[in-house]
């Protein structure tokens, strides 16, 4: 598996306090099968001033050894960056970006078909925490955005989960991991596989293959 969506570099933003814990989430991730992951820290300067790339950078090397890693950032919508292209996920021109919890759910397409407009593939960090409303993710989809949502939410989801699966409306399937929180990422992958093996290996391995290339992925635009 390649995760797309961790907090796992230390003193940086609500991720792990000290280089040890970094390293205990950093084989967590690796005792659930994960191969490859993108280290995506808060990009919100005013609350996480200690997130530079610089920084950033430097707490990946003191990570390495484990499993290889990429830089990446978690961006929000309030607080884009004028030089986005320098915060995409592993040097992409993917960019994942989460939504204030007050952000009305007909906001979130105008933004990310700017981002799209503007050359960046945006895709929506946990997008369960926005809307369950197959219309409302179609429309998110029409936009040109891909749907990241969180393992533990594909574990908790309930029947709602096998109608997503069937309209392909999922993109990727990450932990989102921080420190007390589960991956839950080798129990979600059974559950999908369940269903399809196929998709399983789609949302959690070459899709997420595809971010750290810079390929092109079929979001499937409904």
């Amino acid at each position: 598996m390649i995760d797309i969506h961790a907090h796992i570099l230390n003193n940086l933003d609500d991720g792990p306090e000290d280089l040890k814990g970094a390293r205990h989430l950093v084989s967590l991730l690796h005792s659930e099968g994960v191969e490859m992951v993108i280290a995506t820290p808060h990009l919100i300067p005013e609350r996480y001033p200690e997130v530079t790339k610089s920084t950033v950078r430097r707490r990946i090397r003191e990570l390495e050894g484990i499993i290889p890693m990429y830089e990446g950032y978690e961006l929000h919508a309030n607080y884009l960056p004028e030089d986005l292209d320098e915060y995409t996920l592993a040097g992409s021109d993917y960019v994942l970006i989460e939504f204030s919890p007050f952000t009305p759910s007909s906001s979130i397409p105008i933004i990310t078909k700017r981002l799209k407009d503007k050359g960046f593939i945006p895709i929506i960090a946990h997008t369960e925490r926005y809307s369950l409303e197959i219309g409302t993710l179609k429309r998110f989809k029409k936009s040109g955005a891909l749907l990241q949502f969180n393992a533990e939410s594909i574990i908790n989801m309930g029947t709602i989960l096998y109608k997503l699966i069937k309209l392909e409306i999922i993109d990727f399937i990450a932990s989102d991991i921080h420190p007390g929180r589960k991956a839950g990422l080798r129990d979600a992958y059974t559950i999908v596989k369940d269903y399809s093996e196929e998709l399983a290996n789609r949302l959690f391995y070459l899709n997420p293959y595809s971010v750290i290339k810079n390929q092109k992925i079929d979001g499937g635009i409904l």
